[in-house]
C-alpha cells in the first residue's frame, strides 16, 4: 500500500484528531480480517483489546513469544483468555537462527554488546513479528508518544515502511500513562501483575525491571543509553 491508497482509506481525514475509540472502530471496519492486533499483554495492549472487544470487533491477536517472557506473563494470558476469548496466534523465534546465536554468543550476550542485543531482539522479537504480519494489510499496536522521546512523532494511522509498507495503527498515540490507567479502572480491564511490583513496561524477563523513577521505558534495557532503548520493531518516521 502507498500513501495515496492510505489517503483514500482515510478519506483525507487527519486521523490524529480522532479519538482512540474512533480510530480503533475505523480500523476494524476498514480492514476486518486483514487487521492484526500485536499483543504483549502490557497495559496499552490490554486497553486496545478491551476497546475492540467493546465495539464488537474480533481481530486476529498475535503474540510474539520470545522464549524469555516472564512466568507471570503466561499466567496472565490465561486470565485474558477467560475474559475476552481472543483469537490468539503465537509466533516463536526460528530455532536455527536462535541456536546459532546461542552457540556463538551464549544466552545473555545482549548485556555486554549493543549489537548483540539488537541481534537477539531481531531473532526473538522482530523476525517472528514479520512472519505474523505477512499477507495482512494493517496492524495495531499500543505505542504512545509519552512513552519516550523516540516515539513522540507517532501517528495514529501511518504507513509502516519497516513491515512491507502495511498500515500501522496506534489509537492510543496521544494518551498519557494516567489515561491508560483511568480507562483500565473504569472498564475493569485486567492488568499484568508485574505493574503492582513497580514495572511500567512489560517485555522479556532478562531485559525488563521496575521503573521507580516513573520513566516508562527506564526499565527496558536499562544498561544502555536512553536513545538506544528500542529493538527495531517500532521505528517512527
Amino acid at each position: 500500500m502507498d500513501a495515496s491508497e492510505l489517503d483514500q482509506l482515510t478519506l483525507g481525514q487527519d486521523m490524529d484528531t480522532r479519538s482512540a475509540t474512533e480510530v480503533a472502530g475505523w480500523a476494524a471496519e476498514k480492514f476486518r480480517d486483514d487487521l492484526i492486533l500485536s499483543c504483549g499483554f502490557a497495559a496499552d495492549d490490554m486497553i486496545l483489546l478491551d476497546m475492540l472487544y467493546r465495539i464488537g470487533a474480533s481481530p486476529s491477536v498475535i503474540v510474539v513469544d520470545s522464549g524469555r517472557l516472564f512466568p507471570e506473563t503466561y499466567e496472565f494470558i490465561d486470565k485474558v483468555i477467560d475474559r475476552y476469548r481472543p483469537r490468539l496466534t503465537f509466533y516463536f523465534p526460528d530455532v536455527f537462527q536462535l541456536g546459532s546465536y546461542l552457540v556463538n554468543h551464549g544466552p545473555n550476550a545482549f548485556r555486554h554488546d549493543h549489537g548483540l542485543r539488537l541481534a537477539c531482539c531481531e531473532i526473538r522479537r522482530h523476525e517472528p513479528l514479520k512472519k505474523a504480519l505477512e499477507g495482512h494489510r494493517a496492524w495495531m499496536a499500543g505505542l504512545r508518544r509519552s512513552q519516550c522521546e523516540m516515539r513522540q512523532a507517532t501517528h495514529k494511522v501511518a504507513m509502516d515502511p519497516v513491515h512491507q509498507g502495511i498500515v500501522k495503527i496506534c489509537p492510543l498515540a496521544d494518551w498519557s500513562w494516567e489515561q491508560v490507567w483511568a480507562y483500565a479502572k473504569e472498564h475493569s480491564v485486567p492488568m499484568h501483575p508485574l505493574y503492582e511490583r513497580g514495572y511500567m513496561s512489560i517485555g522479556c524477563a532478562p531485559c525488563t525491571r521496575p521503573s521507580p523513577s516513573g520513566d516508562e521505558r527506564a526499565g527496558r534495557w536499562w544498561w544502555e543509553a536512553a536513545e538506544l532503548r528500542e529493538d527495531g520493531v517500532h521505528v517512527v518516521f
